[in-house]
């Protein structure tokens, strides 16, 4: 069996190709552009697009060949052939056919990883296998390029190609968008520059980025621009102090210069995106950071918040504190109103959780969430606790699916993407209906299964999940996600044993998973294993050393290991590579608490909740005991008791909450509110040391000296054996 899995960051398509653990073949991300060289089991091919088909050959002798044949591909090799085509409700599976019977399949490899894992013929060479494995990434990277190859570019097919990367856009916003592109490119003068031959594809291009950051304002076609002048790589102008190298330029004449970076895509979009917001900036005359602003409400607020935000950004680069933002804002507010621009479009979420309040600002005048478009794009598969909150779906989306399945109640795929949908929006109950309904369609659909299980054990209904799990793994024991998803259930009940042999399998099925390993390494600790859980903690590091959730679930373990030092390295190498992580957050708290740096304590927890309302969803509530137990510790009484109160809203069974609670009581002298509060938390928590620890004292303050001894005592067995 092949596994293919990435090798870059999140939005990387550079893969390696593994065959029980051993590399056979690297896939570049070039490839899936152009012809190239690829090494497969030791020997040189060459694979790609060649005239009117996909072509994998050695040298000369061409190895596969695979036409498009109507909605799939027809595989040529070994004298044999097959049909290809991706299938499932989310596009992601393959199926292999030969003579209409299905030969073999590939299938995405967890639920939020891009990762392929093939089970194909044993007859077909390793060659041949390698390639079905590069047609799926090709098909998954861009579902309609089959059918564009070897046709002129067309907008439509440059918007196609570009959606990745500029955001989940309603099919109202695309057609906008499309729109205001084909304006630009009918109603604008446009030139090549400095040797330039100006292609229509790259006028398309860059069309499309100018008109993404007007898609909030239909109808808008930028009336102060009228030529677009278009440089390779860069451009010289000449100033008082000498010439300078420039990427581009805006000027109030009407004519735009931007610089077109052929191996840099991203790098074209800053550019375009940059000059243009400065069009936006120069609507009334000079640019200085104040766009026109329609909305009294936000012209009223728009000032003071710009200008703090300008002046905050300015200070933190000379104090040479680096930001999502480019230094170059720093050098006046028109240019910090262009290059915040950059990052609210092509950064959203490292934005948000930097300037939250500079993000809220452009929300509202850009009239665009471009989080909520973005977010989920970096989500690895992850361990249950830290479900990303990625590939969001829309209120119309969503819409969309209910009619779909309520016009067809016997739509199957119409129920999977209503489950889906329900669950990227955490609406968990309607999520189990759902897949109640898909299942009823479909009795012996494990993905159902899974996910329903998924859903009810967010529920707290264990006993149903894990029978979901079990009948998942009995209807397909070859998938780990069952065992993992499984495992987790037997911690939550203390049956550590089980979870690990469970846990054992998956990583067996699976040992190129980072994820297993770290849960894993979280059973072992609970088995006091301290030793193999750091082991398991390094093997999931070196499987998986650039996904930001590998980092933070080591840090918890090496917290729960008790080394506060690694944790926190660990934490914050998670942060820096996705800003948004909620566990690095935790970790990085709950190191600051146990340091007594309660300020610091209560950053992180600010920052993790004002994360969770930005992304549209409910805060956890042990983020709100996070925050209440570092309020209380930094004086705010009010603000720690209304942090317990609305953690318990959310979960009337968090005993920390009811803990938090009776110490803030305590603290103000309300005994009897504090006592009923502490024995709600032993009665949820029969073993918490901490909650005896206050009720003895609770019993101390009110005289009942029996009973505060008994609780002491108590206190000290349960701490002598943790």
């Amino acid at each position: 069996m092949l596994t293919a899995t990435r090798t870059g960051r999140f939005r990387s398509w550079d893969y390696v190709v593994e065959q029980d653990g051993t590399q056979v073949a690297e896939l570049p991300a070039a490839l899936l552009e152009e012809a190239g060289s690829v090494v497969i089991g030791g020997r040189e091919h060459t694979i790609g697009w060649v005239g009117d088909r996909f072509v994998l050959a050695e040298g000369e002798h061409i190895v596969a060949e695979a036409y498009p044949a109507h909605d799939k591909l027809e595989l040529r090799a070994q004298e044999r052939v097959y049909g290809f085509a991706l299938s499932s409700f989310r596009g992601r599976d393959g199926v292999l056919t030969q003579q209409d019977q299905k030969a073999g399949r590939t299938k995405e490899k967890g639920r939020w990883r891009r990762a392929v894992q093939a089970d194909l013929p044993a007859e077909m060479s390793l060659e041949v296998r390698v390639f079905v494995v590069w047609l799926t990434i090709q098909l998954w990277k861009d579902p309609r390029a089959v059918q564009r190859r070897g046709a002129g570019t067309s907008l439509n097919d440059v918007v196609t190609t570009l959606l990745p990367d500029l955001g989940d856009l309603t099919p109202d916003q695309v057609a906008e968008l499309t729109a205001g592109a084909q304006a630009l490119l009918d109603d604008k003068t446009w030139t090549g520059c400095g040797g330039l031959t100006l292609t229509d594809e790259m006028r398309m291009t860059i069309a499309v980025h100018a008109a993404r950051i007007a898609v909030g304002y239909p109808g808008y076609r930028f009336p102060n621009l009228t030529t677009l002048l278009v440089y390779p790589g860069g451009f010289f102008v000449r100033g008082e102090d000498g010439s300078q190298l420039l990427d581009g330029i805006a000027s109030s004449t009407g004519s735009v210069a931007v610089s077109w970076h052929e191996d840099q895509p991203h790098r074209t979009a800053e550019v375009v995106i940059h000059e243009l917001a400065h069009m936006f900036d120069m609507l009334e005359g000079e640019a200085d950071g104040k766009p026109p602003i329609l909305d009294r409400e936000l012209r009223a607020t728009w000032n003071g918040t710009f200008q703090g935000e300008f002046e905050r950004f300015a200070a933190q680069v000379e104090a040479g504190q680096e930001s999502v933002i480019p230094e170059l804002a720093s050098a006046s507010p028109s240019e910090f109103f262009a290059g915040a621009s950059e990052a609210f479009f092509l950064a959203p979420q490292e934005l948000a959780s930097e300037r939250p309040r500079l993000f809220d600002l452009f929300r509202q005048w850009y009239r665009q969430d471009t989080l909520a478009a973005w977010t989920g794009r970096s989500a690895a598969d992850r361990p249950k606790e830290h479900r990303p909150a990625g590939e969001r779906v829309s209120e119309e989306e969503l819409a969309e699916a209910q009619e779909l399945v309520r016009r067809q109640p016997d739509y199957a795929d119409g129920w999977a993407v209503l489950g889906y949908s329900y669950g990227h929006l955490e609406r968990w109950e309607e999520a189990v209906g759902a897949w109640s309904a898909l299942l009823e369609l479909q009795s012996t659909n494990a993905e159902a299964y899974h996910m329903r299980g998924d859903a009810l054990a967010l529920l707290k209904r264990g006993d149903e999940a894990l029978r979901d799990f079990e009948r998942a793994i009995e209807l397909d024991p070859d998938v780990p996600l069952g065992y993992a998803s499984r495992a987790s259930l037997h911690v939550e009940h203390g049956n550590y044993p089980d979870a690990k042999a469970d846990v054992d399998r998956a990583i067996e099925l699976d040992p190129g998973d980072a994820s297993l390993w770290v849960q894993r390494a979280h059973v072992r600790l609970m088995q006091d294993d301290v030793a193999g859980a750091r082991e398991d903690a390094g093997r999931a590091l070196e499987l998986d050393p650039k996904d930001a959730g590998t980092y933070s679930f080591v840090a918890k373990v090496l917290l729960d290991a008790e080394d506060p030092v690694g944790a926190e390295q660990n934490a914050l190498q998670a942060l820096e590579l996705d800003p948004l992580d909620q566990v690095a957050l935790q970790v990085l708290g709950d190191c600051a608490y146990d340091a007594e740096d309660y300020s610091r304590a209560l950053e992180y927890a600010e920052r993790a909740i004002e994360i969770r309302e930005s992304q549209r969803l409910v805060p956890f509530p042990s983020q709100w005991t996070d925050r209440g137990y570092a309020r209380l510790r930094s004086g705010d009484l009010d603000g720690a008791l209304q942090d317990a109160e609305r953690a318990i809203e959310l979960d009337n069974d968090r005993y920390e909450a009811y803990k938090l609670r009776a110490e803030i009581q305590f603290s103000r002298g309300d005994l009897e509110p504090a006592l009923t509060n502490c024995n709600e938390a032993v009665r949820l928590y029969p073993d918490y040391q901490k909650a005896f620890a206050l009720r003895a004292q609770i019993h101390t303050a009110a005289g009942r000296f029996d009973e505060a001894a008994a609780d002491e005592a108590r206190a000290q067995e349960l701490d002598e054996g943790s």
